[in-house]
């Protein structure tokens, strides 16, 4: 079965209805593999889709998606402006968010082209959960592997500098770029490590590879290049602070917290102000050749 990897976890998709024919987007290319048994499975079929679930309201992300849970389920509904309250897609999930079920608006899809069930949100908010149960967390950050194989990790919210950082690292020699928007953390086998995904950032440049994570850097404008100390309570709600969590979850919330704290046990954090250009990336890398963590 052809399935999406990310971070380790394979989504498998396959098509319930034989009229349908089923595809990834294209941002999913670089992320496919077979995988006989995916620990995430999904299968896709035509139906005629009523206004939105009812049930215990979780979250809302209003004109785009809710979530709900009922007997037994968790309910995620999508939503164009086209189609009013009346949902487009529809995933029923087991509650451990390993089993779904991807209804599908007939009339919202084109009949000459595949479609694309785990097209974005879906693919992001099915691994936002599943996740949030195994110790994972996806982070709003730029993922840096140099040649050596060191892993920094850039955090920030829109507009702190990841794009920037990402432009300035990726015509180095040896260097990856995981993404310059979205990375997974998880800690495998007594090591912190960070993921590439397929949600990258204005500078499209994302990898499915992985490194250990060397240091994560907390990104902030400054007039000139230099690093900051940060408290292991304030690294902990920084990083919180620019995650995809599931807010509705208090055992995962829990769990990704739980997780925050042995990374940052184990890996240095800094506030980095920086400004624009190559000596911004020298400063990094002077910063691990003298090994200031």
């Amino acid at each position: 079965m052809k399935a999406l990897r990310i971070a380790d976890v394979s989504i498998g998709l396959e098509a319930e209805s034989p009229t349908m024919e089923v595809a990834f987007a294209d941002t999913h290319t670089a992320f496919l593999v077979e995988s006989a048994r995916p620990e995430i499975e999904v299968s896709a079929v035509w139906s005629e889709l009523s206004p939105a679930a009812t049930g215990v309201h979780l979250f809302d992300a209003p004109g785009a998606w809710h979530l709900t849970r009922s007997n037994g389920h968790c309910i995620l509904d999508f939503f164009t402006p086209l189609r009013g309250g009346v949902p487009y897609k529809k995933l029923t999930a087991s509650c451990d968010w390993s089993r779904g079920r991807v209804a599908l608006h007939r009339d919202a899809y084109r009949s000459d082209q595949p479609v694309r069930p785990l097209d974005y949100p879906l693919d992001e908010l099915l691994l936002l959960h599943y996740l949030s149960q195994r110790s994972g967390v996806i982070v709003h950050g730029c993922g840096i592997v140099d040649g050596t194989g060191a892993g920094y990790l850039f955090v920030g919210h829109s507009g702190a500098g990841k794009t920037t950082t990402a432009l300035l690292w990726k015509d180095l020699p040896g260097v990856t770029i995981l993404s310059d928007d979205r990375i997974v953390l998880r800690r495998r086998e007594g090591r912190a490590l960070m993921h590439g995904t397929p949600w990258h950032g204005e500078s499209r440049l994302s990898s499915p590879a992985s490194a250990e994570i060397r240091a994560i850097f907390l990104l902030d404008h400054g007039v000139a290049n230099g690093f900051g100390p940060v408290r292991p309570a304030e690294a902990v709600a920084d990083l919180v602070a620019r995650s995809f969590l599931p807010f509705h979850d208090g055992a995962g919330l829990m769990s990704v917290v739980s997780l925050f704290e042995q990374i940052l046990a184990e890996v240095p954090c800094l506030r980095y102000c920086f400004t624009p250009g190559p000596a911004a990336v020298e400063a990094v890398r002077e910063w691990a050749r003298r090994g200031d963590g």
